[in-house]
C-alpha cells in the first residue's frame, strides 16, 4: 500500500511549467530601445552643427528684419548713426547668445535622452533578471511537489506560496499548479491502532497534513487583513479528494472564482467555512459527494447575489451544518440533490432575499432540519418538486412572514413526515399551490 500512495505522489505532471520556468518570456523593451538608441546615436558634432546653421538662419532673419524696421538704411560707410551701430551691436550680441543658448539646448537635451534610454536599458535587464530568478524559483518549487518525501512537498508548497506573494505576474500559474497538487490521486488514511508501525498509513497520514497545509496556504490569502491577497484568482479543486481544509472567515467575492466540482469529502474529514462571507459570484460544489466528512458553514454569510451551489450533490452521510447563515440576495442550492444519510442544519438560518432550494432533490435517509430558521422579506425556502421516501424533515420553529414563502407544491414528503404543525405559530403556512 505504501508502495502504491508513493506512486501517486510522484508523477506529478508539471513539465510543461518546467518548460516555461526554463524558457522566461523575451521582453520586446530591448527591440525598442534599440531603436531609440539608433535614433539618438547622431555625432554630437553633428548635431551641434545642425543647430549652429539654424541658429545662424534665425540670426540672418534677425538681422533682415531689423534692418527692414529701421527703414532700410544704407549699408554702406555713413548709412547708420550711431543709435543704429549700437542696436546693431546689441542685437548681434544677442544672437551670439542665443546660439550659444541653442548649442547648450540641444547638448542637454541629447545628454536628457541618452540618460532616459540608459535608464529604460538598465529597467529591462533589471525586470529580465527578476523573471528569470522568478521563474528559476518557480521550477525548483515545481521540482518539490514532486518528491517522494512529505516533507520536501511542504517545503514545496510554501515555497511556491511565497512565490506567488512575489509574482503578481505569475500568481494564477501559481495557484494553478497547487490546485493541481490537490486534485492529484489521493487515499484518505486507513484506520489503524498504531499508524506509526504500518509504513503505508503513516504516508498518508503525512500526506493528509501536506494537502491541509496546501489549503491553509491559499486560505490565509483569502481572508481579511492578508499581506498579499490572492482574491480576484481562480481556485480550481474539481474532483479533487478534500479531507481537510480550514476555510473559516475567507472571503469569496464576485472577482474569485472557486470550484470543488465533483469533489469527494470522505468520512472522518473536516472542512470549515464557519463565518465566511460570500459576496457575489459563484462557489461551486456541484455534484459532490458527502459520504461522512463534516462541512461547517455556520455563521457564513451569502449575499450580493451570490450562488453557493451544490445542486446535483449526494449527501450519503456526515454532517453539513448552515447553522445561522445570513442570507441576502444571495442563494443557497442544493436543488436536484440526494440525501440518504446526512444530516443537514439549517438551524437559525435567516433568509431575507433569494433562498435555499432543494427543487427536484430526493430525500430517502438522514434530516433536513430547519429548526427556527425564518423567511422573510423576499426569502424563499423551495421544496418543490422533492420526492421523500424516507427521512426527515423537521421544521419546527420555522417561520416565514410572508406567504408563499415555504413552497411545497409538486412534492411528495410525506414520507419524511415534514413537521408543518411545529412551525412558528405567527408563520405563514406552506405553499402547496401549483
Amino acid at each position: 500500500m505504501g508502495e502504491e500512495f508513493r506512486q501517486t505522489t510522484v508523477p506529478l505532471d508539471l513539465c510543461s511549467a518546467r518548460q516555461v520556468s526554463e524558457s522566461p518570456p523575451k521582453s520586446s523593451a530591448a527591440g525598442k530601445e534599440g531603436k531609440e538608441d539608433r535614433r539618438f546615436r547622431l555625432p554630437l558634432g553633428l548635431n551641434v552643427a545642425a543647430a549652429l546653421f539654424l541658429a545662424i538662419l534665425v540670426a540672418i532673419f534677425s538681422f533682415v528684419s531689423v534692418w527692414w524696421l529701421l527703414g532700410q538704411p544704407d549699408l554702406r560707410a555713413g548709412g547708420f548713426e550711431a543709435r543704429d551701430r549700437l542696436d546693431i551691436v546689441k542685437i548681434a550680441l544677442a544672437t551670439v547668445a542665443g546660439v550659444g543658448g541653442v548649442v547648450a539646448l540641444v547638448v542637454a537635451y541629447r545628454k536628457q535622452r541618452l540618460n532616459e534610454a540608459e535608464d529604460r536599458r538598465k529597467e529591462a535587464d533589471s525586470a529580465r533578471e527578476n523573471t528569470k530568478l522568478l521563474t528559476e524559483r518557480f521550477g525548483r518549487a515545481a521540482d518539490q511537489l514532486g518528491s517522494e518525501r512529505a516533507a520536501v512537498r511542504l517545503s514545496g508548497l510554501h515555497a511556491l506560496a511565497n512565490l506567488a506573494d512575489d509574482w503578481a505576474a505569475g500568481r494564477q500559474m501559481c495557484i494553478s499548479v497547487l490546485c493541481s497538487y490537490l486534485q492529484m490521486p489521493y487515499s484518505t488514511p486507513t484506520p489503524s491502532k498504531l499508524p506509526w508501525k504500518r509504513p503505508d498509513v503513516a504516508e498518508q497520514h503525512r500526506e493528509k497534513g501536506v494537502r491541509a497545509t496546501a489549503f491553509r496556504l491559499i486560505a490565509d490569502r483569502l481572508r481579511p487583513g492578508a499581506e498579499v491577497t490572492w482574491r480576484g484568482h481562480t481556485f480550481d479543486f474539481k474532483r479533487a479528494v478534500v479531507d481537510s481544509a480550514d476555510f473559516k472567515g475567507c472571503i469569496f467575492d464576485s472577482t474569485t472564482m472557486i470550484s470543488f466540482e465533483g469533489a469527494t469529502f470522505p468520512s472522518g474529514g473536516f472542512v470549515d467555512f464557519r463565518d465566511a462571507s460570500f459576496e457575489g459570484g459563484v462557489v461551486d460544489f456541484t455534484a459532490a459527494s458527502f459520504s461522512g466528512a463534516a462541512i461547517d458553514f455556520n455563521s457564513a454569510s451569502i449575499v450580493d447575489g451570490a450562488v453557493v451551489q451544490f445542486a446535483g450533490s449526494d449527501f450519503s452521510g456526515g454532517e453539513i451544518d448552515f447553522v445561522c447563515v445570513e442570507i441576502q440576495d444571495g442563494w443557497l442550492d442544493l436543488a436536484h440533490s440526494s440525501f440518504s444519510g446526512a444530516l443537514v442544519r439549517f438551524n437559525g438560518t435567516k433568509v431575507t432575499g433569494g433562498g435555499i432550494q432543494f427543487s427536484g432533490s430526493t430525500i430517502s435517509g438522514g434530516e433536513v432540519r430547519l429548526y427556527h430558521a425564518e423567511a422573510s422579506g423576499d426569502g424563499l425556502v423551495n421544496f418543490a418538486g422533492v420526492q421523500a421516501i424516507g427521512g426527515f424533515i423537521n421544521l419546527e420553529g420555522f417561520r416565514s412572514t410572508e406567504p408563499n414563502q415555504l413552497r411545497i407544491f409538486r412534492a411528495d414528503l410525506d414520507a419524511a413526515h415534514p413537521t408543518y404543525s411545529a412551525m412558528s405559530a405567527d408563520s405563514h403556512p406552506p405553499d402547496f399551490s401549483d
